[in-house]
């Protein structure tokens, strides 16, 4: 498996998890992160670790990469992953409901 793969991969397994939390969530909208990172997809998973293989061991796009097939896999299963204007933390809504 590539590294640039590795991160696809990691993307889509913390995709499933951000998933499940808006389709478990009783309100209309889940609070998957604070607002202590930025970008705030940091905040979610092993984002952290892949932004970090970005600076440290010069995967360059890696976390491009990792975001595109985040929002790619929400997107697919109808979970919308937003942002409010007056804050930098993430929340997902399952528009299935």
């Amino acid at each position: 498996m590539s590294e640039l793969s590795k991160y696809e991969t990691m993307a889509r397994e913390d995709a499933q998890e951000a998933i499940a939390i808006a389709r478990e969530s009783k309100e209309p909208v889940a609070w998957i992160t604070g607002n202590s990172y930025m970008p705030p997809l940091r905040g979610f998973g092993r984002a952290e670790e892949v932004w970090q293989a970005e600076f440290d061991e010069m995967h360059t796009f890696a976390f491009a990469l990792y975001s595109e097939a985040f929002e790619y896999a929400l997107n697919e299963a109808s979970v919308a992953l937003e942002c409010p204007d007056y804050d930098n933390a993430l929340y997902v809504v399952d528009i299935a409901r």
